[in-house]
């Protein structure tokens, strides 16, 4: 009898281990979101050199959702709200995660709690994003100031490189502090923008090959410390080339000449972006329906764009009203061309502090090599439009 007791005690133990180790390695995703109607969220295994799909989720009406996954060492995830907004996630085995994801307009923050390493990169991320924002705000003033002819281009050139130079020392001074934290691998991956990454230097492989070193003793198992260890000489050549290649550290050669990004909504809720807009020529205008002189000019924009489109000429005009339907209505009434977007928040916007917006209505003449001429209308503006036209 006792030993009968005894089997059935020690099958149950068993069980019971068994259960608790796969409970532990699992992890649970409970979100919501307000603000967007989303219908289903797509997670995504991220491994810093590939991605791929591996759940997916339908939203409940009140904008519920949650998600369950297994995995026994801390990874990189992607969750897909929309094609072009997503929230970065560093799981843990065990964890039970959740996020509150607010969208306002057309942006959007999150709050997660229950994984350290999650938090942790969503500070990297909001770091990075403050960087970027006021280096792109540097990049529209110095534009400005070469078609000016400023002399304050020494000073927009030492700020551009203290920016940069604050968003290292936070990166350096995080990875330090977190060597044992594979969020810490996210800092090494970030970048300012396309050609220029945080870690820049040829001596910031010393933090590569640290970080490597150490977190290949913690979690030998995890793919992104697998990949950071048998990617890290790739990865400081690949620094290192896209350093040499980047030119807005050289902005003091006259044709560098670059433009800010705008991706605003259309007229059928679209978001479209500015730069993937610049064909041959385009004519950035700022203007508001409730005001007669813009009226008056987006009819003469839409004569030079009828004259010159079908030569390269594109138009991309922000509305700078809150009331959305309002500006519908006055798009459908002008009969505008080209791509028509709404900036909601109006002459408060960031759109309109990037710009420098001085005046309404107002222009900006881009190419793909950056800004040509600035707030020029009538006969002026047609005949910049024809002389940077293609022959």
């Amino acid at each position: 009898m006792k030993r009968t007791v005894f089997r059935i005690t020690a099958v149950f133990t068993c069980l019971l281990l068994m259960a608790g180790c796969n409970l532990s390695h699992r992890a649970k995703i409970t979100g919501n979101i307000t603000g967007l109607v989303v219908n289903k969220v797509y997670l995504t295994e991220y491994n810093l050199t590939h991605e791929k799909i591996i759940d997916s989720v339908e939203v409940s009406k009140k904008g519920a959702f949650s998600l369950r996954l297994r995995l026994s060492q801390p990874q990189l995830y992607r969750l897909y709200i929309t094609p072009n907004k997503y929230v970065w996630l560093l799981l843990s085995p065990g964890e039970k995660v959740k996020l509150n994801i607010a969208f306002k307009q057309d942006s959007f923050d999150y709050e997660v709690t229950g994984s350290t390493f999650s938090q942790q990169v969503k500070m990297l991320s909001d770091t990075l994003q403050a960087t970027r924002k006021k280096l792109n705000q540097l990049e529209a003033q110095y534009a400005f100031a070469v078609l000016k002819n400023d002399n304050n281009l020494q000073s927009l050139q030492q700020q551009y490189q203290q920016v940069i130079d604050r968003q290292r020392k936070f990166s350096i001074g995080f990875l330090i502090e977190h060597l044992q934290s594979p969020a810490s691998i996210v800092a090494l991956y970030q970048q300012l923008n396309d050609s220029l990454y945080v870690f820049y230097k040829p001596t910031d492989l010393q933090y590569v090959k640290i970080l490597a070193d150490t977190l290949s003793k913690y979690y030998p198992q995890s793919n992104i410390v697998r990949v950071l260890s048998t990617e890290r000489n790739r990865l400081m050549e690949q620094y290192q080339r896209l350093r040499k290649q980047q030119s807005l550290l050289s902005m003091e050669k006259a044709e560098i000449k670059a433009f800010p990004e705008i991706r605003l909504p259309n007229y059928w809720g679209d978001s479209v972006s500015l730069t993937a807009s610049v064909g041959k020529l385009l004519l950035l205008a700022f203007w508001t329906p409730i005001d007669p002189d813009s009226r008056v000019a987006m009819n003469t924009f839409e004569a030079l764009y009828q004259k010159y489109h079908s030569k390269g000429l594109e138009l991309y005009c922000v509305a700078l009203i809150e009331d959305e339907g309002y500006w519908k209505n006055m798009v459908k009434k002008l009969n505008l061309p080209g791509i028509q977007v709404i900036e909601q928040a109006g002459l408060n916007s960031s759109t309109v502090r990037i710009y420098n917006v001085q005046q309404i209505p107002s222009t900006v003449l881009l190419s793909q090599k950056g800004i040509i001429a600035v707030n020029i209308f009538g006969d002026r503006l047609e005949k910049e439009i024809i002389k940077n036209l293609p022959q």
